[in-house]
This record gives structure tokens, C-alpha cells and sequence, in this order.
């Protein structure tokens, strides 16, 4: 009897000790790595976090609401960059993934993404649908409104053949190979998380990481 009631003052004890600090329970390599081609930063310069995702991407799609709480309260000092993964070549037509992004930036252009992209979400996730080519994203796009002329003008413009490039040698540069994945003012990016609230957790612990390399030594 003893012995069991001194168990349960022990879990007592446990349940109501004070948690650790988020920064805790993130370890470096496994939570996260360190980018060796990361540059010191100007003490007055932003911190830039950006989200590498697919809309094919289930993962992706179930960190989002996570996602927009972190965005509701996001520092002042942090800039927030979404990156569609572009694993392939930009000139590789014939990828889904190349298509995909060139559809992202021209609805992003058209100031149409906001409304469309939890749709590619549930039609690419829920309902698997395959749009792998520029025929069936137009007329996936017209089903909600947006005029397939001026999207496809949009879809092959230089402004999103220039985008694609740059999301193309970002996921190069910091070798994305899974996703949802964070990369944090260019010089951490996110390793293995258990919950999607800890890959929110882990991202401002990242940003708290890129901000103390700005304050100088006291």
C-alpha cells in the first residue's frame, strides 16, 4: 500500500511540474540542422521564413491551419515566403510538380490564390485528383471563376518562368527532399518533428535562434 501510494505522489508530482521551455525539447541535428552556407546577418535585417509545400502534399495540407495560427502571430521582424517544391528541372514540362508551381505563381499574380489554394488542397489530397499538366489545371481553375485566357497567358508569362527558376534553385540550395519543410532566415532548416504543432513550435524557436545572432555581445 505503501509502495502505491508513494507511485501516485510521484505522477502527481510529475503532472504538475513546470514544463520545460519550448526551446527544450529542440535538438540539433534531429530537430533541426544548421545551413553551412548560411551568412552572418546585418543587424538590422528581417528574418525570413520560408515553407517549401506541395498541394499533392497531405502533410502540407494538414500543417496549414497550424500554419495560419503561427502566421496570426508572427513577429514584426519576420517575413513569411511560401515555395512550391520544384524538384524538377524548370524546363521539364511534363512534371507535375513544375505545372503545379507555375500554376501557384500565376494565381498568385492574378491576386486569385487566397480563394484557390485550399481547393487544389482538397481536389489534389482529398479527392486525388491528378493535374499534372496545364490543360487540366486551367480547367480546374475556371470551375471557381477565373478566366482560363488570362491564366494561361499568366501560366506562361516570363514573371512566373522567372519564379519557377528561383524556386527551383532554392529547393536545390537547401536540398529539399521532403516537405512541409521550414528553412529559418536562411540558415536552419527543419529536421524530424513529432505533431504539426511542434513544427510550429520548432519555427519560432528558430526565429528566436536567427534573432540573438543580431543582438550584439554584451
Amino acid at each position: 500500500m505503501k509502495r502505491a501510494f508513494a507511485t501516485l505522489l510521484a505522477l502527481v508530482a510529475i503532472a504538475i511540474a513546470p514544463l520545460p521551455a519550448t526551446g527544450a525539447q529542440f535538438e540539433e541535428p534531429k530537430h533541426y540542422v544548421s545551413v553551412a552556407s548560411a551568412k552572418a546577418p546585418a543587424a538590422d535585417a528581417r528574418i525570413e521564413v520560408i515553407e517549401f509545400f506541395s498541394w499533392s502534399c497531405p502533410h502540407c495540407m494538414r500543417f496549414e491551419p497550424y500554419l495560419h495560427k503561427w502566421l496570426q502571430a508572427k513577429p514584426a521582424d519576420v517575413d513569411f515566403v511560401k515555395v512550391p517544391v520544384v524538384p524538377d528541372p524548370p524546363t521539364k514540362t511534363e512534371s507535375a510538380f513544375v505545372n503545379q508551381a507555375k500554376a501557384y505563381y500565376a494565381l498568385e499574380g492574378m491576386g486569385q490564390l487566397g480563394r484557390l489554394s485550399d481547393e487544389f488542397f482538397r481536389a489534389m489530397v482529398d479527392e486525388r485528383q491528378r493535374m499534372v499538366d496545364e490543360q487540366a489545371i486551367t480547367k480546374f481553375v475556371a470551375r471557381f471563376g477565373v478566366d482560363a485566357e488570362a491564366f494561361r497567358q499568366a501560366f506562361n508569362s516570363f514573371e512566373v518562368d522567372s519564379k519557377l527558376r528561383r524556386a527551383y534553385q532554392l529547393a536545390k540550395e537547401y536540398q529539399i527532399n521532403s516537405w512541409p519543410k521550414m528553412v529559418v532566415d536562411g540558415r536552419y532548416k527543419s529536421g524530424e518533428v513529432e505533431s504539426y504543432q511542434q513544427m510550429a513550435d520548432l519555427t519560432s524557436f528558430l526565429v528566436e535562434q536567427a534573432r540573438r545572432l543580431r543582438k550584439p555581445a554584451s
